[in-house]
């Protein structure tokens, strides 16, 4: 197996942290358009547009949760690059805070 040194690492870590802030944005922009069209959905009285406004809340949400996991992902790469954690405590998810699942 391949050794990899610390540059190897880190410029690893750094491209990951790019693509999750990407991921991030998109998954904001996206909560808010489902939101807004929830909240547009449920100004007609028509049930099915209720229904769909109900599964745009569920989506909003959804994409509200990658969000902050994307954010959480990119806090700990931040930690970790800075020297702020140890590498085995990333690697096994040491101090992690768990958090009830969004639906």
């Amino acid at each position: 197996m391949p050794r990899f040194n610390e540059k190897d690492v880190e410029q690893f870590l750094t491209y990951v942290q790019a693509e999750l802030r990407r991921i991030e944005t998109a998954a904001g922009t996206l909560s808010t358009i489902e939101r807004n069209h929830q909240q547009r959905l449920n100004d007609y009285e028509d049930a099915v547009l209720r229904d769909i406004a109900v599964e745009e809340d569920s989506a909003a949400k959804r994409l509200a949760a990658i969000k902050e996991m994307c954010l959480a992902a990119c806090q700990r790469i931040d930690d970790f690059l800075q020297g702020h954690v140890r590498p085995e405590a990333v690697a096994v998810g040491e101090g992690r805070q768990e958090r009830a699942p969004v639906h």
